[in-house]
């Protein structure tokens, strides 16, 4: 119909009636439509290709270099272009979202999450901590020799709770202490319980020494001059025990009974 599809300017093509703009060597005016793996190659050795295999669109980089995309703002949105997916602003904030939410941001400070964060692990160097509350009431740190829960705030109280709680040592091969609702509290010397605390008071499996105590009741099970008996003096001096039959009252110093 009297109009010029292609043309030929000062060695410069001219597709689809494009006009002139004294700089491209291929100037178009309209669409470049390429079959299934027909490929646009870039690169002397065509190092870059970019092209559709039927089911998926590719960008691929057969080079040694890397593909570097070059904007202030990157902005990744799904094919309806309705939703967004990420989005890079240069010297300023990363986000990524899931069904158009916003669920990663980052920052000068860090990164938010909006949602649950699930991970295999988290690892913190020396002196920075994990804090949780409003105002960071509760921190846990490591200071590089010990580690710390901390409740930082100036009211309220750290609480622990657990239908039973279990203190161990770092090897988990020995019993500090252990408390259960409803039952005991015990206390462990080198993985022994020396100390439970019973339905009527406490039972001790050794000796108390104690510079002073008020008592109501001292239950003691049968023994001997040796074992299960209350001693008295710096060098159990006097004691007293029952052997099963008798209450027995004896002393190790040439001293007086008064």
């Amino acid at each position: 119909n009297g109009i010029v599809k292609i043309a030929e300017y000062s060695g410069r093509i001219l597709l689809g009636g494009a006009t002139d703009d004294s700089t491209s060597l291929l100037q178009l005016n309209g669409h470049m439509h390429l079959a299934d793996n027909s490929e646009i190659r870039l690169g002397n050795d065509s190092d870059l290709k970019i092209y559709h295999n039927g089911s998926n669109s590719l960008i691929q980089n057969s080079g040694t270099g890397a593909v570097i995309h070059m904007s202030d703002v990157h902005s990744f949105r799904n094919a309806a272009n309705t939703e967004q997916l990420a989005m890079f602003v240069a010297n300023g904030k990363v986000e990524l979202y899931h069904n158009d939410v916003l669920r990663l941001e980052t920052s000068d400070s860090g990164a938010t999450v909006t949602g649950n964060l699930t991970a295999d692990g988290v690892k913190l160097g020396d002196g920075e901590f994990i804090s949780i509350g409003a105002s960071t009431d509760l921190r846990l740190r490591s200071n590089g020799t010990h580690g710390y829960v901390e409740h930082t705030s100036g009211s309220g109280s750290l609480i622990l709770k657990g239908n039973s709680l279990s203190f161990r040592n770092g090897a988990d091969n020995a019993q500090l202490a252990k408390m259960t609702d409803g039952g005991s509290v015990e206390l462990y010397e080198n993985n022994v319980k020396k100390f439970e605390t019973t339905v009527y008071g406490a039972t001790v499996t050794g000796t108390i020494n104690a510079d002073s105590a008020t008592i109501n009741k001292i239950h003691i099970p049968d023994g001997s001059s040796t074992q299960s008996r209350i001693a008295i003096g710096n060098s159990d001096d006097f004691f007293i025990y029952h052997d099963g039959q008798t209450v027995v009252a004896n002393k190790n110093s040439t001293g007086p009974i008064k």
